[in-house]
């Protein structure tokens, strides 16, 4: 079992890019990189820093969705209704229409319409990953496990200014430069997302054909074995399982731009 967390001054950058790829020159290293995932963030702030590369675990999904909902379903679905209150309306009484037109479309059968059941869209979920990575102590405790999992835990914990404002653990929409809204295309929306969020969102790249930015950290769970380091006491293996999620909602380009085929 191997230390997967590293310092983030070794996150995987190299020859002034973004790719991973540049950092193995081949052979079993550039293979090792088909099962590896890399977590890391650019924040300037030594204390939030944090860096992850761990094994890809044996399964694992991106989840994503789109909704849908049906707003006509009630305007236009009850036929039966509708038109017993259209007769009712003509006869001078709309409610006896009703349970007329009720009573009529039970007996025949034809209460709906098929525009009634007609979608809308409604939106886009964000893509969801689970990234469980294993870290063992094999030389420092303190500096292989304790001291990454308080940099894991503050991944998804506030920073308090001196205002009392509770500071969010990644990007915010403040920092995005507004100038871009309603000018430009996908590309010029990536750079302006790049400027803005690049020192707060978090990049997750999977093997060599996956990587997404701006990204956000859900959530976090550490595991623990219950073995400890005789004199310190500090536990020497954990498990940080990290619940990823895209910061905006994916779009065609975003697709296009996160997988990469060769």
């Amino acid at each position: 079992m191997a230390n997967y967390l590293i310092d983030v001054t070794g996150r995987p950058l190299s020859k002034g890019t973004d790719s991973i790829r540049d950092t193995f020159d081949g052979g079993a290293a550039a293979a090792d990189l088909y099962y590896t995932c890399f977590l890391y963030n650019r924040n300037p702030n030594p204390d939030e820093q944090i860096s992850i590369y761990g094994k890809l675990p044996a399964d694992f999904s991106l989840d994503l969705n789109s909704s849908w909902d049906a707003p006509f379903d009630s305007t236009f679905g009850d036929l039966s209704g509708g038109a017993g209150a259209a007769l009712g309306a003509l006869a001078g009484n709309a409610a006896i229409g009703q349970q007329l037109g009720s009573v009529t479309g039970k007996a025949t059968g034809v209460t709906r319409a098929v525009i009634g059941s007609a979608k809308t869209w409604t939106g886009n979920t964000d893509i969801d990953i689970t990234l469980p990575i294993k870290i063992q102590a094999y030389d420092d405790t303190t500096k292989e496990i304790m001291e990454p999992m308080k940099r894991i835990l503050k991944a998804v914990t506030p920073h308090l200014n001196k205002a009392g404002i509770l500071i969010p653990p990644g990007p915010s929409i403040i920092n995005f430069d507004t100038s871009t809204f309603g000018a430009g295309n996908e590309k010029e929306w990536a750079s302006a997302m790049l400027a803005g969020f690049g020192k707060k969102a978090f990049y997750v790249q999977i093997g060599t054909w996956f990587k997404m930015f701006p990204a956000i950290i859900e959530g976090v769970s550490v595991q623990f074995d219950g073995l400890v380091e005789d004199g310190t006491g500090h536990p020497m293996f954990m498990e940080a399982t990290f619940k990823v999620k895209s910061y905006l909602t994916p779009t065609k380009y975003d697709i296009d731009n996160w997988i990469n085929i060769r």
